[in-house]
């Protein structure tokens, strides 16, 4: 969490140096945004790493407003330059979502085959009601189609 905290202080020093109101208001509540997050981390490596990211790209966005706006940012823009750079730390946020990703997609895997087997029982249960197989898997198709549909797929 180290990345987050520092640029937590490069955001308060930005803070210290803008004099827009507009300015001031797109950065004001990002120290309080960030003392919550941090709260909530509590070893999350997930979190934490999203964290970092979202405030490093925050204080970059800060930096850049100081150069944008004209104002002096020397000092402060080498404190964020000392930081990982967002690709760095994005990196590292999707290798730690990697383990969940991985469960998704066995989770995913399990439904789908629930899912055939559930198909399988509803065409039989069809013909049980007096459909023949093809006009069963016909309309279990047409179904599908119009999931789909309604899913955005």
């Amino acid at each position: 969490m180290d990345v987050a905290k520092q640029a937590n202080k490069i955001i308060k020093e930005v803070l210290e140096k803008l004099t827009d109101e507009k300015d001031i208001a797109r950065f004001k509540d990002i120290p309080e945004i960030f003392n919550n997050a941090a709260g909530m981390v509590n070893g999350n490596k997930i979190n934490e790493a999203l964290l970092n990211v979202w405030m490093l790209s925050e204080a970059t966005n800060a930096v850049f407003l100081l150069w944008r706006r004209g104002i002096e940012h020397d000092e402060v823009e080498k404190e964020l330059r000392k930081l990982p750079s967002t690709d760095e730390v994005a990196a590292i946020y999707e290798k730690a979502q990697e383990p969940d990703k991985k469960e998704a997609e066995e989770l995913e895997q399990r439904r789908r085959a629930y899912m055939d087997k559930q198909h399988e029982l509803d065409i039989f249960k069809a013909v049980l009601n007096g459909e023949s197989k093809e006009r069963a898997e016909a309309k279990y198709e047409e179904y599908k189609k119009k999931l789909a549909q309604s899913l955005g797929a």
